[in-house]
């Protein structure tokens, strides 16, 4: 059964994990004392200022208990592992339970349906037989595809099993095994890997021979009505006249197949003897979605260039990929073909991204979306840091890493001095990929020896492996280069700092710290990229939180994976807002452009003269780059989503209160500001403070 994955991700890290009064998780580690006094996700306090000690109880597993495999219809095409299991070893364990439950459900003695109501209440009682007949199909379905054998012999393979199980239990029968406790999450798994060790391996070692026999079996017991000349022919036991054409219509071959060649590494430990193409075989479906990736990022820098990385969340706010390409006007051939891509790409992989890591960054289930169609939440198409944008983040980041991890398997396997190049995924294209899916099964067949066993009449495959993985490896790989992932994100300004100072205490820069943060940013070009840089870090940190000791550029490094901002190195994360505050102000000034987009006429009132003449005389007292920061933060972030109230009420008022919420520093000279300045004329007031420190720059540049 599918286990708690988010509580695996949780045990990996280093700590214990507690819940605030809301249910949510937050982290204490190895010092024993929790990193905010709030919880990080909605603001209660935690720790010792609940009851004198830490709050709540310790991070529970949360795997669901009961059926909960679904329909047979919901389960996925192709066998995979689970947990320690093989494909094989998963499709044994479910055949088998799932023949008991039937054996159950349709035996009187026992409870039958109404009591595996209980267990699969969304299956009516009468249709209980047809619902797990059709998962143990399913199952044995499975097991033919992992181990290339035919649905018969998948059977076949299953009655081994038991066979098996049943012989240990005779020969142990004086000495009994003692009862297993599947109690716990760590039990079960225990109980899943001694189970396959024990029954599964042993069976599987031995498959060929065990399955030839019972054919022999078959073909030597006289039934009435069976066509043993057909059998023969098929399973090509006899040798048919050469003058008969029945044999070639009729003559059966196990089937090759990718997921029998990875069952046959598996049971031989060929591992390390083999570890390019165990490597191969185990991520092929990721490695086949790769040849989207190019199409996928060409979109992803579409909407970058439409959208500026500030993007308002009013311009997408409840629209749908339809709505989106029938405004795209002559760019509509385009754009289907590159979300045709996305589609593709995400159906192969969707299954994997609650289980991949980006950083810290992590999926919510709930934006999990089944497919993605003309309905589907335009949101989804762009690259972000929060909401349904993470997925298309996420599917991105999956199939660089799997690209990447597969390219330095081979470079480490191949003992060479192979030394693949390192291109941008902006300069990515199809020549750069591995495209191994119209030439994978030829050259896997090419590789199958057919080997005739003179004493019995029979046939069975053998796979030269080595010479297999060297063919992958020169005409797959060779030459392909490491792709380095800097696709630009999107971030709405709404998110930009609102939840991040929760979670990270902020610090403003100090005048000497600002002044050599933008003496290094000469040119606007400059200041742009990297204010872009620094809004896609505040994304990811306003989501995930961090260490405010943490430097900017080795956070950037080392957690993102993304080229470090052009910043000074001694900066932290607990200076990025002002950071953000003092590059958009500087740009904004630099510029001479509007420095706030689309705003309504209600939110543009002007200032009086004499509004004017009383800030200016308050202005001399006020650190104006800390204030311009403030005032441009309250902007970005409230003024376009509020009510008509609160831009009726003081500046004053509004920035105190802010201040407050956000937990900023306090700026003490807003006490002396002037009262009859309202919040609707706050852009008028940030303009006329901006041309204020303007001039009085230029009036001591002249002085000196």
């Amino acid at each position: 059964m599918p286990g708690d994955s988010v509580m695996e991700s949780y045990q990996a890290l280093s700590g214990q994990f507690y819940y605030c009064s809301k249910g949510h998780p937050y982290l204490v580690t190895e010092c024993g004392h929790q990193h905010h006094l709030t919880c990080p996700t909605c603001g209660v306090p935690i720790g010792d200022r609940i009851q004198g000690g830490k709050s709540t109880v310790a991070m529970k597993n949360s795997t669901r208990v009961g059926y909960i495999l679904g329909s047979p219809d919901e389960q996925s095409p192709t066998p995979a592992p689970v947990r320690g299991l093989t494909p094989a070893s998963c499709s044994i364990i479910r055949a088998l339970m799932h023949s008991m439950l039937l054996w159950e459900s349709c035996n009187d003695k026992c409870a039958g349906p109404v009591g595996l109501v209980q267990l699969i209440p969304f299956v009516q009682e009468d249709l209980m037989p047809t619902f797990l007949c059709s998962h143990l199909e399913k199952d044995v379905h499975h097991l033919g595809k992992a181990i290339g054998r035919s649905y018969d012999e998948a059977l076949i393979v299953i009655h081994l099993v038991l066979q098996d199980i049943v012989d240990r239990k005779v020969a142990s029968a004086s000495n009994p095994e003692p009862h297993c406790c599947l109690a716990t999450s760590d039990s079960r798994e225990a109980w899943e890997v001694q189970f396959q060790t024990t029954y599964i391996h042993s069976t599987l070692q031995s498959m060929n021979t065990k399955v030839q026999s019972v054919i022999d079996l078959n073909l030597r017991t006289k039934k009435q009505g069976c066509n043993k000349r057909l059998l023969s022919i098929a399973y090509e036991n006899k040798k048919a006249d050469e003058s008969n054409i029945e044999h070639l219509l009729w003559s059966f071959r196990t089937k090759i197949t990718l997921e029998s060649v990875l069952q046959m590494i598996d049971t031989m430990n060929l591992h390390s003897s083999c570890p390019i193409l165990h490597s191969f075989l185990n991520q092929e479906m990721k490695l086949r979605a790769t040849k989207y990736l190019p199409d996928i990022v060409h979109l992803q820098q579409y909407f970058h260039e439409r959208y500026t990385p500030q993007i308002l969340y009013k311009k997408i706010a409840g629209k749908t990929v339809g709505h989106f390409l029938n405004d795209s006007g002559g760019d509509r051939e385009k754009l289907e073909k590159m979300i045709s891509s996305l589609s593709k790409a995400w159906k192969l992989v969707r299954d994997k991204l609650p289980d991949h890591a980006c950083g810290r960054l992590k999926l919510n289930t709930k934006y999990l979306v089944p497919d993605i169609t003309k309905d589907t939440n335009l949101e989804c198409l762009i690259p972000m840091t929060t909401g349904y944008g993470v997925c298309t983040t996420l599917l991105v980041d999956l199939l660089v890493c799997t690209y990447n991890d597969f390219i330095e398997t081979c470079r480490i396997a191949s003992n060479s001095r192979w030394q693949p190049q390192r291109i941008p995924i902006s300069h990515l294209d199809a020549c750069h990929l591995i495209n191994f899916e119209q030439q994978l099964l030829p050259v896997l067949i090419s590789y199958c020896q057919y080997l005739n066993f003179m004493d019995t009449d029979t046939k069975r495959i053998q796979l030269n492996l080595a010479a297999l993985e060297k063919c992958i490896m020169d005409q797959f790989v060779l030459g392909k280069p490491f792709i380095m992932f800097d696709v630009p994100l999107i971030v709405f300004k709404r998110e930009l700092t609102s939840t991040l100072r929760k979670k990270i205490i902020q610090e403003q820069l100090t005048e000497q710290d600002r002044a050599h943060l933008c003496s290094a940013l000469r040119t606007p070009n400059q200041l742009k990229n990297t204010l872009e840089d620094i809004s896609i870090l505040l994304g990811f940190l306003s989501s995930m939180g961090g260490n405010g000791e943490t430097y900017i550029r080795d956070y950037a490094n080392k957690t993102l994976r993304m080229k470090p901002p052009a910043v000074p190195q001694f900066l932290k994360l607990k200076h990025i807002v002002s950071i953000w505050q003092a590059l958009s102000v500087q740009l904004a000034i630099a510029t001479h452009q509007e420095p706030f987009d689309q705003l309504e006429e209600e939110f543009l009132s002007d200032l009086e003269q004499s509004q004017k003449d009383e800030l200016d005389i308050v202005l001399r007292r006020f650190n104006l780059d800390n204030l311009l920061g403030i005032l441009y933060e309250l902007v970005e972030s409230h003024l376009k989503f509020s009510s008509q109230e609160e831009l009726s009420l003081p500046l004053v008022q509004t920035v105190k209160a802010f201040l407050e919420v956000c937990g900023a520093q306090a700026i003490l000279e807003f006490n002396e500001f002037p009262g009859s300045i309202t919040f609707k004329q706050i852009v008028a007031t940030w303009k006329h403070i901006a041309l204020y420190k303007k001039s009085h720059q230029h009036e001591k540049q002249a002085s000196s």
